[in-house]
C-alpha cells in the first residue's frame, strides 16, 4: 500500500540531509582551501562534491538518495584512508566519515529505502490520477 512519509520520518531526512550537505560542504571548501596540486585532490573534491548532492537528493526524498548515500559512505570511508595513508590529517573528513556511517546505517535500520519508494508510488499513484484532470 502506497502512503505518503509521515512528519517524524520527512523531518528526519531533512534534518539529517541538510547536516549531511552542510559538512560535506565544509570538506570541499576546506579541500580547496588548502589543497596543493595534485591528482588526489581533484578526485577528492569530486568526491566531496558527490556527498554533497547525495545527502542534497536525501533533503528532497528522493528513492534512490539511500543508495546515494550509502555510496558516498563509502567513497569518504576511502577518502580518509587515503588522507591517511598519504600522512594528512583532516578532523572534518573523518567526522563526515563517521557521520555518512552513522546515517547509513540509521536509514537501513529504519526501513527508509521501503518508505522511499511506497512515497514514490504514491506521488507516481496521484500524478497519475490527476493527469486528465486538470
Amino acid at each position: 500500500m502506497q502512503k505518503e512519509l509521515d512528519k517524524k520520518s520527512s523531518e528526519f531526512l531533512a534534518f539529517i540531509g541538510v547536516i549531511g550537505a552542510a559538512i560535506a560542504l565544509t570538506c570541499f571548501i576546506q579541500l580547496l582551501i588548502a589543497m596543493y596540486d595534485f591528482w588526489f585532490n581533484y578526485v577528492f573534491i569530486a568526491i566531496h562534491f558527490y556527498s554533497f548532492i547525495a545527502f542534497i537528493t536525501l533533503v528532497s526524498k528522493k528513492r534512490f538518495s539511500v543508495v546515494l548515500v550509502t555510496i558516498s559512505a563509502a567513497l569518504t570511508f576511502i577518502v580518509s584512508a587515503a588522507y591517511l595513508a598519504l600522512g594528512t590529517f583532516s578532523l572534518m573528513v573523518l567526522l563526515f566519515m563517521f557521520y555518512a556511517i552513522v546515517v547509513t546505517v540509521l536509514l537501513f535500520i529504519n526501513e527508509y529505502p521501503k518508505k522511499l519508494y511506497h512515497h514514490y508510488l504514491y506521488h507516481k499513484q496521484e500524478a497519475a490520477y490527476w493527469d486528465g484532470k486538470i
